[in-house]
């Protein structure tokens, strides 16, 4: 049994900590003198600035808008519908749902399970439970979404929030509470038969598209027609971009989009097939071959045409979406795509994003706050942002946080930080913190056994307070405004982590023919091993080394890693989680920002054996019909280390090997917590955490006899 009545680990002791029902009981009137203490902001019924209409001039439309003011340097803001300057300090997930998890097939983990019925209904379904709602129920003795939902806004409004984050929908009268509420209308290309050019992208230059999207969107929009608790509309949730021009290009399909880019080409090319042929290392007869056939990016020439033509593509797609909004709904604002903050380094995503929304929102999760960031996405986008997700946690209860601090404590400092620096700056109109609730210790129930843990909760699975982190969150979310007219300086931001890129370049030798993957140094060539010791998460002490060789048919690294837990990933979580190597390549040497079409990251688990798990990926995305790599793992006989051995084929990433062979190339190193399925550290080679999403930090890798 690893889990207790309560839904908390049994092996774990904290003072928060529940042992009884009376216990929750008694929190009724602890909660009570608790919540009363935080006096409520003085604040407009929508949670604006009182005033602020009549001092900066501004204007009551009865809707949220947008305005510029003089007074404020020309700061671009958000107005409430009464027309008094508003910051949008939003909470995700005020209601259910995010908590639950799957009990179904693992029974035997649990000391008990709600029952289906009675009581513990709401708690429960057929394959998931909510071990907060039955405390919930155990300490209250009973549960009403609406009622619940109106006590969740009282305390989020003493903790100086004023609206719903995302992920939010309204209950019962709860509309006329004042906390405003966005939409994402994410998942509108499964809802119909759109004909689409990646997994999760419709073809913008498909007129079928068009009028179906018409239609999809005034379905899923239709109950926020004429509200004005409603701030707008994002369009989806954290996509992944930059693979949608590598999808369409590899179809065989003829379709309006690829029709588009052959014409793109024609005029790039002046007709000449034989030039296109040269730079794609294709063999068309003519341009109308290209349009039903595959091509495969991987030269600069080449790339250089696909961003051309994803320009035309993402603002074809933008215009689309935008414009269908708008005729739909006029008098909400149109809030972005909530992107992943690895996907910012698609320019050309952003600047059509920014081009046709009104308001450009990005999930800015960061170990700390960054203005130089914030001013370049704001820049390159051209629109005020949105902080539309982001949270801290800390390991005392049994959970880790998106971004991890040491303790309660930590994690409200940096929550100040954030919140104060974001209100502080000219380029920010609002964020939404990542979320009220804890998620469950066992993983979020629609993500199997597997899925998030994360502590990111204002209260935990007890429903009780993280009373030390929320003293910090809530002073700094009632500095706001104060910030925002210049009457309060945010606390500075630390630089603790900061690293740098280095430039190296490895050079790598030949191995004689007949190389095996056992795990031996013997075969490569007489070279010291490079050694990994840049811990992106700024600690000290953790090191590591790898050796390479050649031949015509693979590259082989051999990886040793000194560890006290070694290669003890007994989960099935993703494969970047516990011990394990990443691994970075690219053959075009000179382009910047995000990884080109051809480039490719490779993750594996370290799991002892011959068979670890693996994942190739590009600018996040996964690649289903990659090569397999050979590998093993092996814990050294006195259990203080791992060794992993790979021969990664050359096939996979586009080379033809030979001596003088340069390409660009980083890797790093992996290292579980005592938890065995979580990050602890992470030594990288060359470049830095955001390797992953940006080559410009990675080395460089050359071949010799």
């Amino acid at each position: 049994m690893q889990i207790d009545r309560y839904g908390q680990f049994t092996h774990l002791n904290f003072p928060e900590k529940v042992t009884s029902d009376a216990q929750l009981k008694a929190d009724i009137a602890a909660d009570e003198a608790y919540y009363a203490s935080f006096p409520l902001p003085e604040r407009t019924f929508w949670g604006g600035l009182p005033g602020s209409r009549e001092k900066y001039g501004l204007t009551a439309t009865g809707f949220f808008h947008l305005e510029k003011v003089d007074k404020l340097g020309g700061r671009i803001v958000l107005v409430e519908p009464e027309g008094n300057l508003y910051f949008h300090i939003g909470m995700s997930v005020t209601q259910p749902g995010n908590e639950f998890t799957r009990f179904k097939g693992r029974e035997n983990i649990y000391e008990w399970i709600p029952e289906a019925e009675g009581i513990f209904k709401p708690a429960r379904t057929d394959v998931t439970v909510s071990f907060y709602l039955a405390n919930y129920i155990r300490k209250f003795g009973s549960y009403d979404l609406a009622a619940w939902q109106r006590q969740m806004i009282e305390r989020c409004r003493r903790w100086g929030f004023n609206s719903h984050g995302a992920f939010t929908s309204i209950f019962g009268n709860n509309a006329d509470t004042g906390f405003a509420v966005t939409a994402c209308l994410e998942r509108y290309m499964k809802q119909a038969p759109f004909h689409l050019v990646s997994a999760d992208f419709i073809d913008p230059f498909d007129p079928y598209n068009a009028g179906l999207l018409e239609k999809v969107f005034a379905q899923k929009m239709k109950k926020y027609i004429g509200k004005p608790e409603l701030i707008g509309y994002y369009t989806e949730n954290e996509r992944f971009y930059s693979s949608v021009i590598t999808d369409l290009l590899a179809s065989e399909k003829s379709s309006p989009a690829k029709e588009r880019f052959v014409s793109l080409m024609r005029d790039r090319y002046k007709n000449d097939i034989a030039a296109f042929n040269r730079n794609w290392q294709s063999s068309f007869a003519s341009f109308d071959e290209v349009a039903a056939a595959s091509l495969a990016a991987n030269t600069p020439a080449a790339n250089s045409d696909a961003a051309a033509f994803e320009e035309v593509f993402f603002d074809a797609f933008y215009k689309l979406l935008a414009g269908t909004l708008k005729k739909i709904d006029p008098d909400h604002l149109f809030l972005g795509e909530r992107m992943l903050i690895g996907q910012t380094y698609n320019s050309a995503v952003i600047k059509a994003m920014g081009k046709y929304c009104d308001i450009f929102s990005i999930n800015y999760y960061t170990d700390e706050f960054s203005h130089d960031e914030i001013k370049r996405l704001a820049e390159l986008s051209g629109r005020p942002l949105l902080l539309s997700e982001w949270s801290y946690g800390s390991p005392e209860q049994g959970l880790f946080g998106v971004r991890n601090v040491e303790n309660q404590e930590e994690r409200g400092k940096a929550y100040s930080r954030y919140a104060e620096n974001a209100a502080a700056s000219p380029y920010v109109i609002g964020h939404q913190y990542f979320a009220l609730l804890d998620e469950s210790n066992t993983g979020r129930g629609w993500e199997d056994f597997n899925g998030e843990r994360f502590n990111l909760g204002f209260v935990n699975v007890c429903d009780r307070p993280y009373k030390t982190f929320i003293t910090h969150a809530a002073k700094s979310n009632n500095l706001t405004y104060d910030l925002i007219e210049g009457k309060a300086t945010p606390p500075e931001l630390s630089q603790a982590k900061a690293i740098r890129a280095e430039k190296y370049v490895l050079t790598v030798g030949k191995v004689k023919p007949g190389a095996k993957i056992d795990g031996n140094r013997a075969k490569y060539p007489g070279r010291p091993g490079e050694v990994l010791r840049r811990s992106v998460d700024g600690k000290t002490g953790n090191t590591a080394d790898f050796i390479c060789g050649w031949d015509e048919n693979y590259l082989y690294i051999l990886y040793t890693v000194p560890d006290t837990t070694p290669a003890t990933n007994n989960h099935k979580r993703h494969v970047c989680l516990g011990d394990g190597i990443e691994l970075f390549f690219g053959t075009d040497l000179t382009s910047t920002g995000r990884m080109q079409p051809g480039d490719r990251q490779l993750l594996v688990r370290a799991t002892p054996g011959n068979d670890p798990g693996y994942l190739w990926c590009v600018n996040g995305a996964t690649l289903h019909k990659a090569q397999v790599p050979l590998r093993l793992c092996r814990v050294s006989a006195d259990g203080k280390s791992w060794s992993m051995e790979l021969a990664v084929p050359w096939k996979e990433l586009g080379i033809k090997p030979e001596a003088s062979v340069r390409l660009r190339f980083d890797t790093a190193v992996v290292l579980s917590t005592a938890q065995n399925d979580e990050r602890g550290d992470k030594l990288v080679w060359n470049g830095l955490e955001e390797n992953y999403c940006c080559r410009d930090f990675w080395g460089q890798m050359v071949l010799e006899n």
